[in-house]
């Protein structure tokens, strides 16, 4: 009773602040305690979006955990919907808020970055789009198809590659200029005038004019013959060769000298899938796909999706879409991304012959990639399911903690912590411990000190097992850690390599019994079958844990290091 009481007084409050919002375009913001804001959203009403969340008699779970937790709305008002379109993009971005959607592990895709302002430019690997004179391509898929690209341009069109410190600082030509393949801009060994016309043939290249530019390249060759330049007809003959065999590797799907990209939607149940097929002046550079899994309303998914995708990423001249989203709102998303680019950003929903095809190509990638996400998820739960039932879990492991600590003879500690969700890494709920109490050498009281510090931090969920790396005498130690906060409900297992000892002392050449797991109350260890896929999820989740620490306790004994000697 009392608790129904207290959720219909929460109610009432949120009712009332919602009430004193004003009929107008902007952004609100829906906070817990302490001004953590747990949910940002755009509205063309902001009166009217928000008291949709309560005019419903039948809440989502996720809107029912959003409204439970909700303390107060506040909102920022804007001069129309387009504003209130990016202004909800920055903040996402800014807060990370719990119940928005973020793009699949904030995962920046490669570009290839032209330095326009610079004297003598140069082509480079960028994850981010910034906004600058600088020209972009891309998106591409992988990184190591831009870096050969790079490559490519730099050897076949001899462009620089050295950063502009080196550039600027270098007093002699060097290796590359030794072997043929930079002109030297550095020490002048180049005019300025030259050098840009060899900025422009990788430009016309990168932009799909290479027919224009076979052509001028073959007009030089020749030339260069009849002038009895030899060495120079070779080097162009050698450009020429190599920019048909790339131009080879990629394939046109029709012709047009338009960025376009082809956004369509899967679904299964209340699961759905956004593909994003990336095409530049016809060629296929690469793709981007990212999973929905029990998302209520499609439409507002898919718009917070593109928008905050797109302000992030390089906007193309067109969107093709077949996705479930009303005109009205693809007519404010047009407005909002024309914004963002400076330039016009038309979004076509009705669609050509020639794009119809663009688009079932997409929507065939869409299909493969969802079947491959629903059967991996299928084949996880599998695999937690086999841990629960090896640990004698309560409930499935859908949150496995790891935690570990790295000194070096005692010396700099460093405590990490590591989130499993859904057997794959969390990023963003890895923790690191600076460790100053501990005595030199003291495990115990390190972990004692990570875990009693994870655990007075009560915004984080319960895992739904911790495992440790170590043997008997860590999982006793934890499990006392436990106890003393009254966490004592809580799984724990250790992870500890066992040996088999023939004779004398342990070496390097002691015949391994495998990984072995040891459970509080158990006197044997729990042992996985070496092949077990399970066991690998383990592994991946002890080793990570220990290369997050190892990592940050040598920066850390690195700077200790340069301290004490200067």
């Amino acid at each position: 009773m009392l608790v129904s009481f207290l959720m219909k007084d929460h109610l009432s409050r949120l009712k009332k602040r919602v009430g004193e919002l004003p009929c107008l375009p902007g952004v609100y913001l829906m906070k817990r305690q302490e001004d953590k804001i747990l949910y940002i959203g755009k509205a063309k009403s902001l009166k009217s979006r928000v008291a949709s969340y309560f005019n419903n008699p039948s809440f989502s779970l996720k809107t029912e955990f959003l409204i439970g937790k909700t303390e107060n709305i506040d909102y920022i008002l804007t001069e129309n919907e387009v504003e209130a379109f990016l202004l909800e993009a920055v903040l996402i971005k800014k807060h990370k808020p719990r119940y928005n959607i973020r793009l699949k592990d904030d995962k920046s895709y490669p570009y290839i970055r032209f330095s326009a302002g610079d004297e003598f430019p140069r082509f480079h690997f960028e994850r981010r789009v910034k906004k600058s004179k600088d020209i972009y391509f891309g998106p591409y898929t992988e990184g190591f198809t831009v870096r050969a690209l790079l490559d490519f341009l730099n050897k076949t069109f001899h462009l620089r590659d050295c950063s502009n410190s080196d550039f600027k600082s270098r007093k002699r030509p060097c290796l590359n200029y030794d072997i043929g393949i930079c002109p030297a801009p550095c020490v002048k060994k180049i005019t300025q005038k030259n050098y840009q016309k060899n900025c422009q043939k990788a430009l016309s290249f990168l932009k799909g004019k290479s027919n224009s530019l076979v052509k001028q390249l073959k007009k030089e060759m020749n030339q260069a013959v009849k002038e009895l330049k030899f060495e120079r007809a070779v080097q162009l003959r050698d450009h020429l060769q190599a920019i048909e065999k790339m131009k080879f590797s990629q394939m046109v799907y029709q012709k047009s000298d338009k960025d376009k990209d082809i956004v369509v939607l899967q679904s299964f149940q209340k699961d759905f899938l956004i593909e994003i097929l990336h095409f530049r002046r016809g060629c296929l550079i690469g793709n981007r796909y990212q999973l929905f899994k029990k998302f209520e309303n499609q439409e507002d998914t898919l718009l917070s999706f593109l928008n905050q995708y797109y302000s992030e990423n390089l906007i193309p001249d067109e969107l093709i879409v077949k996705l479930p989203i009303k005109v009205p709102r693809l007519k404010v998303l047009e407005k909002v991304l024309s914004s963002q680019k400076k330039a016009e950003c038309k979004i076509r929903y009705k669609l050509n012959p020639e794009d119809s095809l663009l688009v079932k190509r997409a929507e065939a990638n869409a299909l493969n990639h969802l079947k491959n996400e629903i059967n991996k998820a299928e084949n996880m739960q599998e695999l937690l399911m086999e841990i629960q039932k090896k640990f004698h879990l309560p409930k499935l492991p859908l949150r496995m903690e790891c935690y570990d600590i790295s000194h070096w003879q005692g010396k700099y500690s460093v405590g990490s912590g590591v989130v499993f969700k859904q057997g794959q890494p969390f990023k963003k709920d890895y923790r690191l411990y600076n460790l100053k109490t501990v005595a030199d050498g003291d495990d115990y009281g390190a972990l004692k000190e990570v875990l009693s510090r994870r655990l007075k931090h009560k915004e984080h969920e319960n895992p739904d097992l911790i495992l440790i790396d170590g043997g008997k005498g860590q999982l006793k130690a934890v499990k006392k850690i436990l106890m003393d906060f009254g966490k004592k409900d809580w799984s724990v297992v250790s992870l500890a390599k066992d040996r088999v000892k023939e004779k004398g002392n342990y070496t390097s050449k002691t015949k391994s019994t495998g990984e072995r797991f040891y459970l509080p109350g158990r006197k044997n260890p729990v042992i996985f079958q070496s092949h077990s896929k399970a066991l690998k999820i383990l592994l991946y989740l002890r080793d990570e844990a220990h290369r997050f620490a190892i990592t940050s306790h040598r920066k850390k004994r690195d700077k200790m290091f340069l301290k004490e000697k200067f």
